[in-house]
Order: structure tokens, then C-alpha cells, then sequence
């Protein structure tokens, strides 16, 4: 069961037709979800307005097992942000909510392994469960294996934390999702296991089970 509640302040609120649609999308996002992933039996959901989000005009996080957040943007039309991203945006957070009942070990992990993994798993599950991609699911297979052994090889404590998740200053974007969106494809065409299957299987038995991760992480193990 989903609930969802509307964050008012007194700079913006919500209308009615915006809570309508906004609550019928998460409901029916909801719905899909369960389908797949072991889901607390409340969730809720937070709905604030914010100008604290990415290019698509909202954002996500996952606040607890039972708990999400999502943001949109007052400057834009929300509710078309809502049509458009808020299904993917949903099932992205839903799967971190899923896997953090049983690893909530793996929440705010500062290990590039465990958080690449993470959002792999999170954003690969939403572009299966959705057939929506968004551009941190996309990747360079000539470029991504790269790409892996430099995120893996970087501190575990690293002061560019940021950089590797979102922007890097060389401009590369997603750096950590890219690569782990491509681990969990590559094991998904090593043994067949979708993200779902995969929702409660730590991120260190998953970067073992890749050869072409395995010899990669290092210290970055779990």
C-alpha cells in the first residue's frame, strides 16, 4: 500500500489536479513495482516542490525501507515532469527502498563498489520495469570497462565523491551508474539474473560473480 503526501510551504502548493495526477501516477508506479520487488507493506511517499533537482525538472531519494522522496520543480509544469519521469524516478527508489530492508549496510555506503553496484541494480530495474531510459542507464561498452577500473581504483574516501556519482570535472556525467549498470548486464548475460533477482544479493558476491569486475575491486570489497 502506497500512500502519498503533498509537502506545501508557503511559496508553493500543490493544486488538486496536480495531486490528482501526481498520486494516480505514483499509485499506478506502485502497483508495478510490487510486481517484482519484495516492497515494505506501507510505503510512502514525500512530494515537495524544489528547485534542487536534475535536467529533467525532478529528483529522488530514498530516505528509508518505507519511506521515499520526490521533487519537482515549481518553474516547470510539474505534472508533465510527473508523465514524464516520475514512473522511472519511483521504481529507481523503490528498488534502493526493497534492497535496503534486508542490506541496510549498503545505505550511504561510501565504497565505490557497493555504490556503483547499488545504482546500477536501482536504475537497470527501472529501465527494464518502466522500458523508459533515462541517461545515466546509457553507456559506451568501448569505454566503460575503463571507466570501471578508474572508479574502482579511486579512494574509498575519495574528496570527489560527487564528481564520480554526477559530474565529474572532466565532464564525464554518472560515472558511478554508468559502471554499474553495466556490472549488472554483464551479469545478467553471464547468468540470466535480472536486478530483481538480484534485489538482496550483497554488491561484493555480485562484483565477484563478473570476471571482468572481480580482479578490479580491491580494497573496495565488502
Amino acid at each position: 500500500m502506497l500512500q502519498v503526501h503533498f509537502l506545501d510551504t508557503d511559496s508553493f502548493q500543490f493544486s488538486h489536479s496536480q495531486r490528482a495526477d501526481i498520486t494516480q501516477l505514483a499509485e499506478e508506479a506502485d502497483e508495478l513495482v510490487r510486481a517484482s520487488l519484495p516492497l515494505a507493506d506501507h510505503l510512502h511517499l514525500l512530494v515537495e516542490g524544489s528547485a534542487d533537482v536534475l535536467a529533467t525538472g525532478d529528483n529522488a531519494h530514498t530516505i528509508a525501507p518505507h519511506l521515499i522522496r520526490w521533487l519537482a520543480d515549481p518553474a516547470v509544469d510539474i505534472t508533465a515532469v510527473a508523465r514524464k519521469h516520475l514512473r522511472q524516478a519511483f521504481a529507481h527508489e523503490a528498488f534502493h527502498a526493497a534492497r535496503f530492508r534486508r542490506l541496510a549496510g549498503e545505505a550511504g555506503s561510501h565504497s565505490w563498489m557497493q555504490i556503483a553496484i547499488g545504482e546500477g541494480l536501482a536504475t537497470a530495474f527501472a529501465r527494464d520495469a518502466t522500458g523508459a531510459t533515462e541517461s545515466w542507464a546509457v553507456y559506451d561498452p568501448a569505454v566503460i570497462g575503463s571507466w570501471a577500473a578508474e572508479l574502482l581504483g579511486q579512494p574509498v574516501m575519495s574528496a570527489e565523491m560527487s564528481g564520480w556519482r554526477f559530474r565529474h570535472q572532466d565532464g564525464r556525467q554518472w560515472i558511478a551508474y554508468r559502471v554499474g549498470t553495466w556490472i549488472v548486464d554483464s551479469l545478467r548475460e553471464l547468468s540470466g539474473d535480472s536486478p530483481a533477482d538480484l534485489v538482496w544479493t550483497p554488491a561484493s558476491e555480485i562484483a565477484a560473480a563478473v570476471p571482468a569486475i572481480e580482479g578490479l575491486i580491491g580494497d573496495q570489497r565488502a
